[in-house]
């Protein structure tokens, strides 16, 4: 570790010769005699980047983050906002794709500002760096509005609501009054440390003006979603003024792939990429993606343990099976996804060769 005057620590990464990996364990040993030397800045990178709040929650988005924060799938997220939207009269359509409000809608949003900064005080000092205007193009474009505007509160939660209700509608509210909050100013930085000739390199942020990220309240007590970075933080280290405090050798290994859950698959549903990572067109939409996971674990073809979605030997043999037969494709991403596109360009196109498909996919089967 590398500290300024022994006080605050700061990871750092050993690199000989551009590789961060050691050639036998005499290196290694070595590296204990830097023990309470100092370290000479010898290089420093500042790329500065811009952070903005997140846009307006649609529908798939509020399930992932429900997700994440509480552990709710999306079959009951949805449930909950629904009878936000019907019973109570809080929040506006649930079952929306837009992420974005129209042109039209900017007076009632600054209505709906001003209400919200009455009902939760602990938002009042949004006031006064608001930027609730036609110009604002990531909440107000009329070329991203689908068929309903962005989810968004309309009015005070009511005092009968249930946990579920509070959590699901206050992700709604502070995702509401953050979007009009200022873009969050950064640096990534780069630093390279001199210690008797050996280089060590770390990596981090230093966050010039925090934007948004001060007035979280609701999330921010719910931990960090990754909005900015998981990096360290080097906005509080002197880099003139540092000594090698302790020096700690680890060995780790790649890990595999994470399996998906209920968020990641939505997220993949919604941005699909075939195996040479080029994006497709989503799979379903807003108010359909979920019943795909809760039908998939219905008929056993996966199964949900540890939050992880699983798939289970009869979905194993389901795909063995389809990989023998002329229609395998059925289970290519890349042609599911063509479906969608066609079935958005052409319904009535689009249904007449699918039937052919089924009528052919059902004659091979019983041959």
């Amino acid at each position: 570790m590398l500290a300024p005057d022994d006080t605050s620590c700061v990871t750092a990464t050993f690199e000989k010769d551009g590789s961060t990996h050691f050639s036998d364990k005499s290196t290694v040993q070595k590296l204990d005699s830097l023990e309470n030397k100092t370290a000479k800045l010898v290089f420093v990178k500042h790329d500065k980047r811009t952070v903005n709040p997140p846009q307006l929650y649609n529908l798939n988005d509020l399930q992932k983050d429900a997700f994440a924060y509480f552990g709710y799938s999306a079959e009951m997220t949805l449930s909950v906002v629904q009878r936000l939207y019907e019973n109570y009269k809080c929040v506006s359509y649930p079952r929306t794709p837009s992420r974005v409000m129209g042109s039209h809608n900017v007076e009632l949003c600054r209505e709906l500002f001003d209400k919200m900064l009455r009902a939760s005080p602990e938002y009042f000092e949004l006031h006064s760096v608001a930027e609730i205007n036609e110009s604002n193009k990531r909440i107000f474009d009329d070329s991203k509005l689908e068929a309903h505007h962005a989810l968004i509160p309309l009015s005070t939660l009511p005092e009968n609501a249930t946990v579920e209700d509070d959590n699901i509608y206050s992700l709604i509210l502070e995702r509401f009054m953050l979007a009009f909050a200022p873009a969050c100013e950064m640096e990534n930085m780069t630093v390279h440390l001199s210690v008797n000739e050996n280089i060590f390199v770390t990596r981090g942020t230093k966050v010039i003006n925090a934007g948004w990220k001060d007035y979280r309240r609701f999330t921010r007590n719910l931990g960090n979603r990754n909005e900015i970075s998981d990096a360290q933080d080097l906005s509080e280290i002197e880099l003139e003024n540092l000594t090698v405090k302790s020096i700690e050798v680890k060995e780790k290994f790649t890990k595999p792939p994470k399996h998906y859950n209920e968020a990641s698959l939505l997220a993949f549903m919604e941005n699909p990429k075939n195996s040479d990572n080029q994006k497709l067109a989503g799979l379903g939409t807003s108010a359909t993606r979920h019943t795909f996971i809760q039908k998939l674990i219905r008929n056993k073809f996966i199964t949900a343990e540890n939050k992880n979605l699983l798939v289970t030997k009869q979905g194993e043999r389901l795909l063995e099976v389809l990989s023998k037969t002329p229609f395998k494709n059925i289970a290519d991403v890349s042609e599911t996804t063509r479906w969608e596109e066609e079935l958005s360009e052409n319904p009535d196109s689009f249904l007449e060769e699918i039937k052919s498909y089924i009528k052919d996919a059902v004659s091979e089967g019983a041959a």
